[in-house]
């Protein structure tokens, strides 16, 4: 009776297969079999057992989108360093006179995990210890490599150093010329294992790869979360591939990145990827612990260190692509967040007859709201003012609709949507901000709302709760994480969803949605994007059927229809003339009562 070795990847012959093969056959399989588990353990980088999601991560590095670096976040045992050992090894043989930096976290590590799994992934004829002009390979495994470093017979180099060199002494990196000028494979030029420290030597590392258009590679847990290093790639980054997460009941995690602020790309190890590291003894260890643990260390995706006022929200589950939007039989509105000297912020919301919000445009979107700089964010480029007057937003709102925009001789500004373009049930307005009262030319005073009713652009200002400022947001902030919520311990489905998705166009909503944390009151920068769409949650924005909307009946006005009689000293338009013509078919009889109260608004 022959023994057949255990194996995570090999499979043994059942015995009803070996019951139909002869025994000479079974002998010479039984021989090749145990034959791939030696030699996989002797030479693994030519006869060793490939992970899949290691060459999904090389294609990342090849072809015309390749990027110039490569963030590897892993679970544990996911075979992350395993991953950098092996291609710094491939990239050193493969490629002539290279010269690669691997760093570590400090010297006992770099010997005890990454010199090590390097010298096992080194071909069996360059183990041997040898030194020549060109050609020097020592290692002991207590120590390392001599001189941590070894030389290959083709001139390359692979060099090791750690993290605290570098904090000790910023110019050891000075006059490196990292990778080669002679690409077979992937030309990585430094691998960072484990990276934990902020971008200052990473900034200094692109410097050096570039004489040799060289790459670079880092890999670690993001066991402190959502780091500086972790924000400065994944901020904004676009999710191409996502996967349902068996531990999170379906919760879809990311597989594959590409990062909007480097040139980069970023790939997701998942520690059920890995036949090699233990698996179920992981998914064990992980029975009922938080979600956020779950995430990191099973998925390798980083959780924010601070506390997130969403925590529902997610890119994987929450984004959606424009395409994915629905455009028939959904009410639309606009939601605007004015501004003084800076500019304004808008963002466009669908909502079909579920209730769900479909947030399909921002505006702006050629710039960045916010931009991180000396460790928070600021006001970026896109809230810097842009010598708009109203009369220019207004004009610039109906282009972005699509309508056919008609400037009056009276001074109005209209669209016509009836060929062409969206129609805009209601658009609502920062309700503090749009009355602030100033100065007119005529000597009296104006505020944004009068000038914009002025112009035939009829705004409602949001509701507001009773109470204080805090507790107007606070209200806010829950109806959107009501939108927002689903059971997690189930899998989404139909009727287990959230019934709030955003384009992933809308980038800086997107950044807003991930970073807000309201601590910083008025002045935090991401807020302007969540007060828009915490105005249409307090004030409750809601479907209405189309036949609704456009009823075939005559005599009657229409929901959304504007009306311009009344344009002068009164408000008017969508909003005030669905409160005295529709209420007695409004969907939701608290919301009438709510809609009734803000009437007073209006005057």
């Amino acid at each position: 009776m022959l023994n057949w070795q255990k194996h995570p990847v090999l499979t043994p012959p059942t015995a009803a297969q070996l019951a139909t093969m002869d025994a000479e056959k079974v002998l010479a399989l039984h021989t090749q079999y145990h034959a791939a588990i030696r030699n996989a353990a002797d030479d693994p980088l030519n006869c060793g057992f490939k992970m899949p999601h290691w060459d999904a991560a090389d294609e990342l590095m090849t072809g015309e989108d390749a990027t110039n670096e490569l963030i590897v976040l892993g679970g544990n045992r996911s075979g992350k360093t395993v991953y950098g050992a092996r291609s710094i090894i491939r990239a050193a043989i493969e490629n002539d006179g290279a010269l690669i930096f691997a760093f570590s976290q400090n010297a006992e590590v770099s010997v005890r995990q990454v010199q090590n799994t390097v010298y096992e992934w080194l071909p069996p004829e360059l183990r041997k210890t040898s030194r020549s002009k060109n050609h020097y390979v020592s290692f002991k495994k207590a120590t390392g490599f001599s001189n941590s470093q070894l030389i290959l017979p083709n001139d390359s180099q692979i060099v090791f150093k750690h993290y605290s060199q570098f904090q000790q002494d910023q110019s050891i990196l000075e006059g490196a010329e990292l990778g080669s000028f002679n690409e077979n494979f992937v030309n990585w030029g430094v691998w960072l294992d484990e990276y934990l420290l902020g971008p200052e030597l990473i900034n200094t590392l692109r410097f050096r790869l570039a004489t040799r258009n060289a790459k670079m590679l880092l890999t670690f847990t993001p066991i402190y979360g959502y780091s500086e290093t972790v924000r400065e790639y994944l901020q904004k980054a676009d999710t191409l591939e996502q996967v349902p997460a068996e531990l999170l009941q379906g919760e879809r995690v990311p597989v594959i990145q590409r990062s909007k602020n480097r040139d980069a790309s970023i790939v997701y190890f998942h520690s059920i990827n890995n036949p090699f590291g233990g698996y179920e003894r992981i998914k064990k260890t992980l029975e009922n612990r938080p979600r956020d643990e779950i995430l990191t260390r099973a998925y390798g995706v980083p959780v924010r260190s601070s506390a997130t006022v969403f925590p529902n929200f997610s890119r994987e589950t929450n984004v959606v692509s424009p395409e994915s939007i629905p455009q028939k039989n959904v009410t639309r509105y606009q939601l605007i967040d004015p501004g003084g000297s800076k500019n304004w912020f808008c963002v466009w919301v669908a909502v079909d007859a579920s209730g769900t919000w479909w947030v399909y445009r921002e505006f702006p979107d050629d710039e960045d709201w916010v931009e991180h700089r000396e460790g928070k964010y600021r006001p970026g480029p896109g809230a810097k003012g842009r010598g708009l007057g109203i009369r220019d937003f207004v004009k610039l709102f109906y282009q972005l609709e699509g309508g056919v925009v008609t400037e009056h001789s009276d001074g109005r500004v209209t669209s016509d949507t009836r060929d062409q373009g969206e129609t805009i049930h209601e658009r609502i307005i920062d309700p503090r901000m749009c009355k602030i009262q100033t100065p007119s030319k005529n000597g009296g005073s104006e505020s944004i709302l009068s000038n914009l009713d002025d112009l035939d652009f009829i705004c409602l200002p949001s509701a507001f709760p009773a109470g204080d400022r805090g507790h107007e947001i606070e209200q806010g902030l829950q109806a959107l994480n009501n939108l927002m919520a689903y059971d997690r311990n189930r899998e989404i489905d139909s009727l287990n969803r959230p019934h709030f998705y955003v384009s992933q166009n809308c980038r800086n909503l997107l950044h807003s949605l991930g970073e807000y944390t309201g601590e910083e009151g008025l002045k935090e920068a991401t807020k302007d994007p969540i007060d828009c769409i915490r105005y249409g949650a307090i004030t409750g924005i809601y479907h209405i059927d189309e036949a609704e909307l456009n009823p075939k009946s005559t005599g009657t006005i229409s929901y959304g229809s504007p009306r311009s009689a009344q344009r002068k000293g009164k408000r008017s338009g969508t909003s005030t003339w669905r409160l005295l013509t529709g209420i007695t078919t409004h969907p939701d009889p608290a919301k009438l009562a709510s809609c009734t109260v803000r009437l007073g608004l209006l005057r």
